[in-house]
């Protein structure tokens, strides 16, 4: 308790005040009655904390995808901000925490040539560019084909992930590059999680990354027998290797069964079972309720420790997808109780 008071103290009153500022209910109930996105943009920018983000906001011209970049610039911010009080393990873990940015990014970088388009549409204030990061993202963006965009990743970790997907044609399986991408994630945290010099520490980060896990893994499963109907060794494959309540035993039993049935029968019989119902349109958005009531209790019972660190970026972020989910609800007019369905950690 004294060395983490020692070690997190002034970093944990600043994370306390960070988290002080966030929305409340009170301000997801003044946007879910928002008539449109620009109602909703100068709501944040007008009442809260956001101000500083949405700064240079048109607001003569706003529309949804400028509002999502600037949202997502001021997690980036806020990374870095927490970033620069950081440093040796305790940096090095956090490095590994954040690299999901970089990878989110790859992702859309992916995903934006895959559709034929070209990645100059991307808004680079709204990437993961940062110091800590070997990514040239000038090269990266100035690739015209998946192939330039691989190669210009030579000299980091993803170039020998990615370039054996690269095929004949220059074209890379969008949904394997996605796949490993999650896969070196969690394995390099989980690897990075272990070096860390405070025992409490250890053990927070090992179940906040092995519920993670546990779920990216049973959603896998979900969406590999429902929609691609993948036979058990291509399911195995992209199994990621961590876990935190389901065994390697659960896990085959799940890939094993018969049908779709069978298989939340069986997840109903785990400790998710109760968490998670798949006739829930979004069933996703029961796991991050969950993760982020986690990280809320871990941040409350453990303060002087990484964990109020990691918990405020999973609630920023968190935060930012519920503001985006609130804009689509509007956009296609769903109605507020069913906008309010789609929010994560939100009563």
């Amino acid at each position: 308790m004294i060395g983490g008071l020692f070690k997190y103290g002034d970093l944990s009153t600043k994370i306390r005040a960070m988290k002080g500022k966030m929305l409340t209910e009170y301000d997801y109930e003044q946007m879910m009655m928002k008539p449109n996105v620009k109602e909703v943009a100068l709501y944040l920018k007008n009442n809260t904390y956001y101000k500083e983000a949405l700064k240079d906001l048109n607001e003569r011209d706003i529309h949804r995808g400028k509002l999502e970049v600037m949202l997502y610039r001021s997690v980036v911010s806020d990374a870095l901000k927490i970033a620069k009080h950081l440093s040796g393990t305790e940096k090095k873990i956090y490095r590994y925490i954040y690299r999901k940015l970089e990878i989110e990014d790859l992702k859309k970088m992916l995903r934006t040539l895959a559709t034929g388009n070209s990645l100059e549409t991307l808004d680079r204030a709204g990437l993961f560019v940062s110091r800590y990061s070997r990514i040239d993202f000038d090269k990266s963006l100035a690739a015209t084909n998946a192939d330039e965009l691989v190669e210009s990743l030579e000299g980091t970790n993803f170039y020998g992930l990615l370039r054996p997907l690269v095929s004949s044609t220059g074209e890379v399986d969008t949904f394997a590059a996605e796949m490993i991408l999650d896969l070196y994630y969690f394995q390099k945290t989980a690897k990075q999680v272990k070096k860390a010099e405070s025992r409490t520490d250890q053990l927070l980060l090992e179940q906040l990354l092995g519920v993670e896990a546990d779920f990216k893994n049973i959603f896998w499963i979900y969406r590999a027998k429902k929609y691609y109907h993948l036979n058990r060794e291509m399911i195995f494959r992209y199994l990621i290797p961590h876990n935190y309540k389901l065994n390697q035993k659960t896990l085959t039993e799940m890939i094993e069964t018969k049908s779709i049935e069978a298989f939340i029968s069986r997840v109903e019989k785990t400790y998710y079972g109760q968490i998670i119902d798949f006739a829930h349109e979004r069933v996703e958005l029961q796991a991050m309720s969950f993760i982020y009531k986690l990280q809320e209790r871990s941040m409350r019972q453990k303060p002087f420790s990484i964990a109020p660190i990691i918990g405020y970026m999973y609630l920023k972020e968190t935060e930012v997808l519920n503001i985006t989910n609130i804009v689509e609800g509007i956009r296609y007019n769903i109605g507020r109780d069913n906008i309010k369905g789609y929010l994560a950690g939100v009563k």
